[in-house]
């Protein structure tokens, strides 16, 4: 097997569109437990120079209606682990840096805007038995900036100090 091509560098994305959100890391049909990830939006150009330089993950997502063009998306990891990704939520009650404890928020959150930076993760898997060796490129988070959309009560109530509890 030739040596693959390494691929350096970062990629931004601004006011992106997330799709798929599994901050918390829970288990479903199409995502391991503990795998913290979700799928960025990509223009084409970008999403076919990832292809080019070898990035694992970029796919196509056909459109909901025939009316609509397909997108083309990439999983991204969120990892706590050797650089822990960081996370800023931003809300009229201002910055909120999530850690692995609080990311899950986001979840149950839209957004009304994602700015984020994406690294490189390049790795090999040896060969076992007949599967020959194979290598690629996978996205991982960085950093994101995320404006959550509020409504009017949100906004209303965004000067409470504490939250309210019922008296027992």
């Amino acid at each position: 097997m030739t040596t693959p091509h390494r691929v350096e560098g970062t990629i931004t994305i601004e006011d992106a569109r997330v799709l798929f959100k599994n901050f918390e890391g829970r288990e479903t049909k199409y995502n391991q437990a503990g795998s913290r990830n979700f799928c960025v939006v990509l223009d084409e150009k970008t999403a076919q120079d990832m292809i080019a330089d070898g990035w694992t993950g970029v796919r196509t997502l056909k459109a909901k209606n025939e009316d609509e063009p397909d997108s083309w998306i990439v999983q991204v990891r969120v990892s706590y682990k050797n650089k822990p990704a960081r996370i800023v939520m931003i809300s009229s009650k201002g910055r909120t840096e999530l850690d692995e404890d609080t990311v899950d928020l986001l979840d149950d959150l839209d957004f009304k805007t994602a700015d984020m930076i994406i690294s490189p993760f390049n790795w090999t898997m040896p060969a076992r038995g007949n599967i020959p060796a194979t290598n690629g490129v996978s996205a991982y988070l960085r950093k994101m900036f995320v404006t959550i959309e509020e409504d009017y009560l949100d906004l209303k109530y965004a000067e409470e100090e504490e939250p309210l509890h019922p008296q027992d």
